[in-house]
C-alpha cells in the first residue's frame, strides 16, 4: 500500500540543488521526501560516471538525453529519454555514466533508522531498508561518499 499521508505537491523550483562529484562529471540533485520515499531529479553533466557502484534499489525515468546503465555482472544498456528502468535492492550492482548529459526522475526508499542517529543522507556505514526491518544493505566501496556504501546517486 501506497500511504504517503494527505496530497501533497513541490515546485522543484524551490528545492536546492547540491553537486555530487562522479568518477568524472558532476550531478547536480535535488531531493524531496515522502513518507518512507526519496524523490529526486538529477542532472548528469556530459561526462558523467559515477564513482561507485550501488546496491541500492530504484525506479527511475531518462527525462532527458541518454544514460548509460552499466551492470556489473550483466553488461551495460544506454537508455533514452523516454526510458522507465528499476531494479531492486541487493541485487544488480549498477553504475551509471551519459556522454553528452541527461536528466532523470528517480524514486527509492529514505534510509530512516539509520545506525548512530545521522540523518541518512550522511556518511554511514550502514543503514537499514525501513520496508525490511532488521535488514541491513552492506557498504560499498570507493563510493563518493568516502568508504561509505550510501548510494546517494543512482
Amino acid at each position: 500500500m501506497l500511504n504517503l499521508g494527505q496530497f501533497a505537491h513541490h515546485d522543484w523550483g524551490a528545492v536546492p540543488v547540491t553537486q555530487h562529484a562522479g568518477e568524472s562529471g558532476t550531478a547536480h540533485q535535488q531531493r524531496l521526501v515522502a513518507g518512507p520515499y526519496r524523490i529526486r531529479r538529477v542532472r548528469y553533466t556530459a561526462g558523467y560516471r559515477a564513482g561507485h557502484w550501488c546496491e541500492r534499489g530504484h525506479i527511475a525515468l531518462v527525462l532527458a538525453g541518454n544514460v548509460t546503465a552499466e551492470l556489473r555482472d550483466m553488461g551495460a544498456v544506454t537508455l533514452p529519454a523516454g526510458t522507465v528502468f528499476w531494479m531492486s535492492d541487493g541485487r544488480e550492482a549498477h553504475r551509471v555514466s551519459s556522454e553528452a548529459g541527461a536528466e532523470l526522475y528517480i524514486v527509492d526508499e529514505t534510509c530512516a533508522g539509520a545506525p548512530s542517529g545521522r540523518d541518512w543522507t550522511a556518511n554511514i556505514s550502514a543503514w537499514a531498508a525501513p520496508s525490511q526491518p532488521g535488514r541491513i544493505l552492506r557498504p560499498g566501496k570507493g563510493s563518493d561518499h568516502g568508504n561509505y556504501g550510501v548510494c546517494e546517486l543512482l
